[in-house]
């Protein structure tokens, strides 16, 4: 999925279309990026609750840490 370009030959210009992207972040992803970048982030808190979720399962069936 690439970026569409438009060339303004009047003013010399290169417009990309980065609809996908919020304003605070146009200047460092294309839409492209920015869907990878969403993919990988989406990713990591999808891992972070499996493991929170599989080390509390643990835990409970078999704690390690001393009785407080």
């Amino acid at each position: 999925m690439a970026d569409q370009l438009v060339v303004d030959q009047e003013r010399n210009v290169v417009i990309v279309d980065n609809d996908l992207v919020p304003d605070p972040w146009k200047g460092l992803f294309t839409n492209e990026e920015w869907l990878m970048h969403d993919i990988v982030v989406k990713s990591t808190y999808g891992f972070l609750v499996i493991a929170i979720i599989a080390h509390t399962l643990v835990y409970l069936w078999k704690p390690w840490l001393p009785n407080i």
